[in-house]
Formats: structure tokens, sequence, C-alpha cells
């Protein structure tokens, strides 16, 4: 289990994007051969009593780099831009939802209680976006690396749909400190506002409007 530490902040729109990749204060950070656009589907599942979220966990199953990864998230703490989270990667069976491919693992424990009963696991949402990415090595010492990358899509739930562009920085490697200042750095000068929704929260939120 690894803990996600990142920063998001809400672009004015999905065209401000060769701008930022090429920005002074961003282009000389790029680290050869790490620049890279790719087209996400990530599908949400909980049960129809939402027992995940109501034990603060997120399940998400993606398809990028050609396969299906099974993703669980838990303990998060949002504080403005800066979002910390535990997380749990593995190579799913495909988009249906399966937890038992979890079992044996630090998350294992959380979600047993419900992980026999997968036929109940419904989507909630799904989401479709491009994200450009990039890793940056910060200039404030030579071992804080993040990746850096702009995600402009949309959330679907049922027929609600609600559509997003984030820029996303998230420590790789170094000193959390270092990228929370590049961060407010990068912010200040291309006027971005810190995003305290994530796409979970966006599409939680379309789910429970549709079903109110």
């Amino acid at each position: 289990m690894s803990v996600e530490v990142e920063l998001r902040y809400r672009l004015n729109c999905a065209a401000d994007v060769p701008e930022i990749m090429s920005d002074p204060s961003v282009k000389p950070l790029i680290q050869n051969g790490t620049e890279k656009v790719c087209i996400l589907t990530a599908l949400y599942y909980d049960t129809p009593d939402n027992w995940l979220h109501s034990h603060g966990i997120v399940y998400r199953v993606r398809y990028e780099d050609g396969k299906w990864i099974g993703t669980i998230k838990s303990n998060s703490q949002d504080a403005g831009a800066l979002h910390e989270k535990n997380e749990y990667s593995i190579i799913a069976t495909g988009p249906g939802p399966d937890l038992v491919i979890f079992a044996g693992s630090d998350i294992w424990p959380s979600i047993q209680p419900i992980a026999n009963i997968d036929t109940k696991l419904q989507l909630i949402f799904k989401t479709s976006f491009t994200r450009q990415k990039a890793v940056l090595l910060l200039p404030y010492d030579s071992g804080t690396v993040v990746e850096l990358a702009v995600d402009s899509g949309s959330i679907a739930s049922g027929e609600k749909e609600e559509y997003f562009d984030f820029l996303e920085l998230e420590l790789l490697e170094g000193q959390k400190a270092n990228m929370i200042k590049y961060g407010h750095e990068l912010a200040s000068k291309l006027n971005l506002a810190p995003e305290e929704r994530s796409k979970y929260s966006m599409g939680a939120n379309l789910y429970r409007s549709r079903n109110s």
C-alpha cells in the first residue's frame, strides 16, 4: 500500500494545456521522455446501500496502458488543494467489480466484509478523460520529483453529466513541502484556483442527485 499525496487545481479551460506545458516554470523541469498523452476510462463501484462510501473507501477500475487496474483508496485527508490518501492498486480481471483480487493485501481487512458479495456491487458513475502528463524534477533540491497531470473530461452517472479540467501534482519522490511550495508558485503564476473536489466526490454527488 502506498500513500498518494497530490495537489489539485481547477483550470479555466482545457485550451490552457499547451501553454502550461510550455510555460518557463514547467518546461525546463520536464524530464526527457516523460511527456505523454493518454485517454483514460474509470468505473467506480459501490453497494446499493453505499457501504464503501460510508466506510471511507473508494473502489475504482480504470483502463490504462492496455489493461484494467483495480484500485482501493481510503483514509482521505483533504485541505484545500492538498489531498492525501492510502492507495492500493493491482491488475484487474476486467472492467467489472472483483474485490477478491485484493485478498492477502494490506487493504484486504478493510474490504473483506463485502468481498464475497461482488454481485451486489453496482456502477455508480464513470469518468472519461484525456490526461497530458510529464515528470518534473523540482528546482529546490536534487531529489523532489512530481508528476504533473492535466485532466480534461467528464463524469457521468445515469443521465447526469459534469465536466472538469484539473491540474494535479503528485509526489513521486522527495519532500512534500517542496511540492507544496512549487504548487503554490505555479498556481499564483497561472492564476489557478485550489480544487477541493475530487473526481470521486463529483461523481458521488451526481449519483446522489440522480437518486434523490
